[in-house]
């Protein structure tokens, strides 16, 4: 059946397709974008928060003598 599809016009020829697809990747290309931005916001705020954590948490750490 697919075979069968591609012997004729390619569907990306039809106008009313080719600016569906369009569409759709520009939106993939947004949501791509979008989720960059929040795994890159993200991995800041958690570096942070993680060097502030071990900050406080190292002082207390080296008072404990290794056993």
């Amino acid at each position: 059946m697919i075979q069968a599809r591609r012997s004729e016009d390619p569907p990306e020829r039809h106008p009313i397709v080719s600016g569906l697809m369009q569409s759709r990747l520009r939106s993939e290309q947004l949501k791509r974008e979008m989720l960059k931005e929040t795994t890159e916001t993200f991995w800041v705020k958690m570096s942070d928060a993680l060097k502030m954590y071990f900050e406080k948490k190292t002082p207390l750490r080296r008072s404990h003598t290794p056993r």
